[in-house]
């Protein structure tokens, strides 16, 4: 018995030698899953000090007709402010520290083909911009997409649906609502190394058609190896109805003050790409 065990794992060791490293080969060749980190990252130092960083991380697993994308983003940005005060006519010296830029979202989206051209979608989404008035925004749908053509150079998809998100202010109530999407991206290869692509999306709110957002992309990627590239992207959100703030005067008779942010962001960024 136990000569035939070792001759079992005798077999086995010499099989796992012979068809292991094919087969590992073969593994990472259908490797189902990728993921791509963007980083940007800006330091001042001496008269003036800033210090910028963004991440945005992509994980997607795909399967035979369908994919997983999740995604993290991360973006804040400091400066720092020198203040000088004559005492006396001695200048003394303080600096303050400020927060710039300060952004954060997480999402998941699944993608399932339907036909060559034909599919379905569902997402799920949350994010926090507090200089832009928004504490958190949490959003989830589903709709349809699909592929208008595809060839070497160009491809070009589309998607609709419907979805609900929920709106927490920086200060005030919270605001629930159902919305729709139409959303269009158009990729373009430029050489062997480069491309372009350019997105648009609406999210309109169903119960008032003035309150709507819109994000647009318009990025362009150069390869530097097989692993890493560099990117350069322009980024604007609009918000038709921007976040309202109410402020309490320090009087009761004192009226309230409002104060309303500005309806665009955008970023422009310059940011190393790697490929895992």
């Amino acid at each position: 018995m136990r000569r035939s065990s070792c001759a079992v794992l005798s077999v086995g060791a010499v099989l796992w030698v012979a068809v292991g490293p094919a087969w590992a080969q073969e593994e990472e060749a259908k490797r189902r899953w990728s993921n791509t980190a963007e980083l940007a990252l800006v330091q001042t130092g001496g008269n003036a000090e800033s210090f910028t960083f963004s991440l945005r991380d992509s994980f997607v697993w795909n399967w035979d007709k369908a994919s997983l994308t999740s995604e993290i983003l991360a973006l804040r940005g400091e400066a720092t402010n020198r203040i000088l005060v004559n005492d006396g006519g001695a200048i003394s010296e303080t600096s303050e520290t400020e927060v710039t830029a300060e952004q954060y979202g997480l999402s998941s989206k699944y993608d399932r083909s339907i036909s060559e051209r034909l599919g379905w979608y569902t997402d799920i989404a949350w994010e926090r911009n507090e200089l832009s008035g928004i504490d958190s925004r949490f959003s989830g749908g589903a709709g349809v997409s699909y592929l208008f053509f595809e060839n070497e150079l160009r491809r070009f998809v589309g998607e609709a649906g419907l979805g609900y998100a929920s709106e927490k202010p920086v200060s005030g109530d919270s605001n629930e609502f159902v919305r729709g999407r139409l959303f269009g991206r158009f990729e373009r290869k430029i050489s062997e190394t480069s491309g372009f692509e350019t997105e648009l999306e609406l999210l309109p709110n169903l119960e008032d058609t003035e309150d709507f957002l819109a994000n647009f992309l318009a990025a362009v990627t150069a390869s530097i190896t097989s692993k890493m590239a560099l990117r350069l992207s322009y980024t604007v959100t609009y918000d038709n109805q921007p976040i309202v703030v109410v402020f309490k005067g320090d009087d009761p008779d004192e009226p309230d003050g409002t104060f309303e942010f500005e309806s665009a962001d955008t970023i422009l960024s310059a940011s190393l790409v790697i490929n895992f």
